[in-house]
């Protein structure tokens, strides 16, 4: 037996005590020919080990194109995994799709990043570069001719690479992708790769086996991964932006659902006096949510800051507790300043831009959804008349922005300086490949 056929059938194993029967996923195997015909098309020969495999299976089965075939070679309570761990074995049609597809990207941002710099010489972008994890012999600039991708995961990938960066094995697996976020090099070869998961991977091992057990008729899943130097991903460990989950903290959200559900009645109520439709209430109270929430400042209590900052100590971190805005006329400029930059966005947008209503659609708000919004924070005494006049003359501002009447492609705002809000528009010359920048200031100390 060759070293991959060992590999293989180690991997074969491993997955047999976890009740998967891989073999019964993958595809007839390729002919010599069929590998030649990809090899003329992508310019350079596989490496041995990548055409020995392709001989023994041309890719595998999937549950999200092939599930009726896999109906018919596995039993109902049957899981599937994927060959390459969370990775699917593409098969040579569509791996070289996917060479063919990177190649026409890669060529057409290398055009672009040519011409961009030759016409832009004081504007120094680095282009295409990666994060590296720490050590891995792999160019930072990613994907290029010399790779090829054989495994596949949603927007992530394995693929070999044939000219390394100074200490890589030519053919070495590299993991890259929108998701992964970074460059590694998990195996020297895809024999390496399958001798190294058998004789490492350990399903004991918390957070690097997972089981996805299906409702219905969808097949259950088993996953690895198996990228030994990676730490596992700790799902609980990165559930949501907030570690905070004692019970004051859970008790203090609910009483905020409960003050934007009576708000939302209220303000809806409202609408409604003021002769808006029922079609265009919806869309300005989506809008009104947003802007609600920059102009209350939503403070944890003080028992529920304590309760944080005990949990965050548990858990061995660094505890820097909250403390009190000494400068209270500070703090309330910086809370309006915060509103104006925020209002800025649908100004640019000539104040009758789509917003997303929830579920994936997008609706059109009205042209005065933000005066309604204005109005009614003067109708509850939240805002003075004062307040009132100084937001709808900056409203009326933005709109006057010669970059904001322009159209909105290409502008950002850089934020405060000070008070002074700087927009910018950022416009290139289609083919020239020129890029100028013409920016406009407004100074918020104007207005209050």
């Amino acid at each position: 037996m060759s070293q991959l056929e060992i590999a293989l059938a180690a991997w074969i194993a491993f997955h047999a005590e976890l009740g998967v029967d891989i073999e019964k996923t993958l595809l007839p195997p390729a002919d010599e020919s069929e590998i030649q015909e990809v090899e003329n098309r992508i310019g350079f020969k596989l490496p041995d080990d990548l055409r020995e495999l392709y001989l023994i299976a041309n890719g595998q089965l999937n549950p999200y194109d092939d599930e009726a075939e896999l109906a018919n070679r596995l039993e109902v309570d049957e899981p599937w995994a994927p060959f390459f761990g969370s990775y699917e074995f593409l098969s040579l049609d569509r791996a070289v799709s996917e060479y063919e597809f990177q190649f026409d990207a890669y060529t057409s941002e290398r055009e672009f990043n040519e011409k961009f710099s030759k016409a832009n010489p004081e504007r120094v972008v680095n282009f295409n570069t990666w994060e590296v994890r720490s050590g891995d012999p792999v160019d930072p600039s990613g994907w290029n001719p010399d790779w090829f991708t054989f495994g596949n995961s949603n927007a992530d990938y394995y693929s070999i690479d044939r000219t390394p960066a100074k200490g890589g094995a030519p053919g070495q697996i590299v993991q890259h992708g929108a998701d992964v976020g970074r460059l590694s090099v998990v195996a020297s070869s895809v024999t390496d790769l399958l001798e190294q998961a058998s004789l490492r991977l350990d399903p004991e091992e918390k957070n690097r086996y997972q089981r996805t057990e299906r409702p219905g008729d969808s097949r259950s899943a088993i996953y690895f991964d198996m990228d030994w130097r990676s730490e596992p991903y700790d799902e609980q460990e990165n559930e949501g932006i907030e570690p905070q989950t004692g019970p004051a903290y859970k008790a203090w959200l609910d009483e905020l659902t409960i003050k934007q559900e009576l708000r939302d009645a209220q303000f809806t109520e409202w609408l409604r006096l003021q002769g808006i439709s029922e079609q265009d209430i919806a869309p300005v109270l989506l809008q009104a949510r947003l802007l609600f929430a920059y102009t209350n400042d939503e403070v944890h209590p003080e028992h529920v800051q304590r309760e944080m900052e005990a949990y965050a100590l548990a858990r061995g971190e660094q505890v820097k507790p909250i403390e009190p805005e000494q400068d209270l006329a500070a703090s309330e400029r910086k809370r309006w300043y915060r509103y104006y930059m925020m209002l800025a966005i649908p100004g640019m947008r000539g104040n009758s831009g789509p917003v997303g209503n929830g579920s994936g659609n997008i609706e059109q708000l009205p042209p005065d959804a933000i005066t309604l919004f204005h109005r009614y924070q003067l109708y509850t005494d939240a805002w003075t008349q004062r307040d009132y006049d100084i937001v709808e003359s900056l409203r009326v501002e933005f709109s006057k922005l010669e970059i904001i009447t322009n159209g909105s492609s290409g502008m950002y705002y850089t934020g405060l300086e000070g008070s002074v809000f700087k927009f910018c528009q950022v416009k290139g010359d289609p083919d020239s490949y020129k890029i100028e920048e013409h920016c406009q200031e407004i100074d918020f100390a104007d207005y209050r």
